[in-house]
């Protein structure tokens, strides 16, 4: 993961000032978010991939977050992003969406945060 998508990743999830909530969200000190943001310290993969985590929510969770996005535009992406996965989840809960829903077909183990919007 560059420190371009470890950014993107970061406001996405909460906006233009990320550090600190991603910080409480990765239980890691600020000041680590700032150097892995500047690029200044290397993001190591397991950390990247638990970000990629928390970020991915498959094409079905980027429909929905689109759709948010063109229905009320002046909603901020984060939050866009926060209640679109909160809705997928309720549906997989239903049984109305399948559980794999939450990433793309063959992206197990793959190293991008495909269906996240941060590729």
């Amino acid at each position: 993961m560059t420190a371009a998508e470890f950014t993107a990743a970061g406001e996405l999830l909460f906006g233009r000032w990320f550090k600190s909530p991603l910080a409480r969200a990765l239980g890691r000190d600020r000041s680590m978010i700032r150097k892995y943001s500047s690029g200044e310290q290397r993001i190591r993969p397991g950390l990247a991939a638990e970000i990629r985590t928390i970020v991915n929510i498959g094409p079905v969770g980027t429909a929905i977050r689109n759709t948010i996005k063109n229905s009320m535009p002046e909603i901020p992406t984060f939050t866009a992003h926060r209640t679109a996965k909160q809705i997928l989840l309720d549906l997989i809960s239903l049984g109305m969406v399948a559980e794999n829903s939450l990433c793309d077909k063959g992206d197990a183990g793959s190293s991008r945060g495909k269906g996240s919007g941060i590729e």
